[in-house]
Parts: structure tokens; C-alpha cells; sequence
């Protein structure tokens, strides 16, 4: 039979176990997101510092 401890022990490593891995998918659905702006900066920045007559 198993113990209170050992069913306790399992409870919090399955716990710690399945938050970190819904942090992780919360965390990836946001990549491409962060990844896309990004890059879309970098291109507005570089048009910013074009000279004036080459944005027309």
C-alpha cells in the first residue's frame, strides 16, 4: 500500500511537473509572436534612418 508521504511526493512532482510544461506551451505560443515583431521593428527602423527623399 502506499504511504501518505510517498502520495504526497507524487501529487507535488506531478504537480511542478505539469505547470512547468503548460508554462513552456504558454510560453512558446507567444515565440513567433515576439520573433515577428521583431523583425518588423528592425525593418521600421532602418526605414527611419534612410534619408528623407528615399521614403517618398
Amino acid at each position: 500500500m502506499i504511504e501518505f508521504q510517498q502520495w504526497l511526493g507524487f501529487v507535488l512532482f506531478a504537480f511542478i511537473g505539469l505547470a512547468g510544461f503548460w508554462v513552456m506551451l504558454f510560453i512558446l505560443g507567444f515565440l513567433p509572436y515576439w520573433i515577428f515583431g521583431y523583425f518588423k521593428d528592425l525593418k521600421r527602423q532602418k526605414k527611419a534612418e534612410q534619408p528623407e527623399e528615399l521614403n517618398a
